[in-house]
C-alpha cells in the first residue's frame, strides 16, 4: 500500500459526518479520540479520515492547523495495520488542550489503531 493520503482518503460528505458524530464508536489514547463507523458505500480502496481540532483550546489557526497535520502524518505512516478494514470512516479529535510533539501523537495513534483492529 502507498504510504500517501489523498483527496479520496478524506472524509467530506455532511451526511457521513453527521451520522459519525450521531452513532459511531469511540476509543480514547490521550490525546487523541477516535470516532469510526463502518461506511455504506463499500467500493472504498481506503478507509476515509476526517481530523478535528476544538477551537475551544486552541484560538490561533496556526496551532490547531499544526496538529492537524502531525496528526494526520502519524495516520498516514501507519495506516498499513488497518488495511483490511477499508469500508470505514474515521475521525480523530485531539483532546489536549496543549501543544504534544509528534512522537506522542504517534504512539497514541499506534496504539489506537491496534485497538481499532482487535475490535473490528
Amino acid at each position: 500500500m502507498k504510504k500517501t493520503l489523498g483527496k479520496d482518503q478524506r472524509l467530506k460528505s455532511k451526511t457521513a459526518i453527521k451520522a459519525l458524530f450521531e452513532n459511531g464508536e469511540t476509543q480514547k489514547k490521550f490525546p487523541l479520540r477516535m470516532v469510526y463507523k463502518p461506511a455504506l458505500k463499500k467500493d472504498q480502496d481506503a478507509p476515509k479520515i476526517m481530523v478535528s481540532v476544538p477551537k475551544r483550546n486552541f484560538k490561533l489557526a496556526v496551532d490547531r492547523n499544526r496538529i492537524k497535520r502531525q496528526i494526520r502524518e502519524a495516520y498516514r505512516l501507519q495506516k498499513d495495520q488497518i488495511k483490511l478494514h477499508k469500508n470505514y470512516h474515521i475521525l480523530f479529535i485531539f483532546l489536549g488542550n496543549r501543544k504534544q510533539t509528534s512522537t506522542t501523537i504517534s504512539k497514541a495513534m499506534q496504539q489506537l489503531l491496534i485497538e481499532f483492529n482487535k475490535k473490528v
